[in-house]
């Protein structure tokens, strides 16, 4: 009998949350991603009715910029500029990302908690998806996430309360979401400093790829005359990424006394009366 597993985005989750209450503290230190990451938690558990959580966290610097030196340089170039109070903001944010990784979710009972050094969330959510059997429901907003949707896989966006299935993907886009990564390296992605083909979007690159742009439509040939540089860049798009590990999915060891202990630490009394009963 299939089960129904939870695989949490930990980074997108932590800064969706941080940019929503990043102001909150405890004893001095910046706890608002912590708290709303929890808040999450229960209210993915209550909607989903699925004791089976999966975390996923980025580990970088990513083994991408290897083929791409300039993979998201622009974030880093951003970061260099900020201000002083938002510098060390940020460091509050890694803080955060740290102890949930290493600390808080492990404290709590939760076993599946994975990082691995040089790859992205999206890799292991990815390795995750193709090595489980079950239901899967992906928590995060990342568009890149899309690639893995079938049958048995959804992508909700917790943000919007959403939920993406390979139906609606193809309704909405129009190609396959096995061909998603090959739309990426047409289009390139700014988020991720990826390059692509300048004046060719999501919309001509899905029909290119779903065979329904016609070869005298003058962006077929520009299109085909960059398709070694595209293969090229398929590399980067895809997830996971190459060398990615496997993973061994734990049971958990969850507890409402363990959940209490952790939030009671951090001063989030009020989510105690979330906690569901062990």
């Amino acid at each position: 009998m299939h089960k129904t597993w939870l695989i949490i985005d930990g980074d997108n989750c932590a800064w969706r949350n941080f940019y929503a209450m990043g102001g909150l503290s405890y004893g001095g230190e910046p706890t608002g991603a912590i708290f709303g990451f929890f808040r999450d938690i229960l209210d993915l558990q209550d909607t989903f009715c699925t004791p089976n959580i999966a975390f996923c966290f980025d580990s970088g610097p990513s083994l991408r910029t290897q083929l791409l030196p300039d993979y998201k340089s622009s974030r880093r170039t951003r970061e260099r500029i900020l201000p002083r109070e938002q510098k060390r903001a940020l460091k509050g944010l890694r803080s955060q990302l740290d102890k949930l990784c290493w600390e808080h979710l492990p404290a709590i009972g939760f076993k599946n908690v994975f990082c691995e050094k040089g790859y992205e969330a999206d890799d292991l959510i990815a390795s995750l998806v193709r090595d489980i059997e079950d239901y899967i429901i992906i928590v995060s907003t990342d568009h890149d996430l899309y690639q893995l949707l079938d049958d048995r896989v959804i992508v909700y966006d917790q943000r919007k309360k959403k939920a993406i299935s390979r139906k609606s993907f193809i309704e909405h886009y129009g190609v396959d979401p096995y061909t998603w990564d090959l739309v990426k390296a047409i289009t390139g992605d700014t988020t991720d400093d990826i390059p692509g083909i300048r004046g060719i979007g999501v919309k001509t690159a899905c029909k290119y790829v779903a065979g329904k742009l016609p070869e005298k439509d003058k962006r077929f040939a520009i299109i085909e005359k960059d398709l070694n540089a595209i293969k090229q860049r398929t590399i980067l798009t895809r997830i996971p990424f190459r060398g990615t590990p496997s993973f061994r999915l734990e049971k958990d060891n969850v507890s409402c006394e363990k959940w209490r202990k952790v939030l009671g630490k951090l001063g989030m009394d009020s989510l105690l009366r979330r906690v569901p009963p062990s």
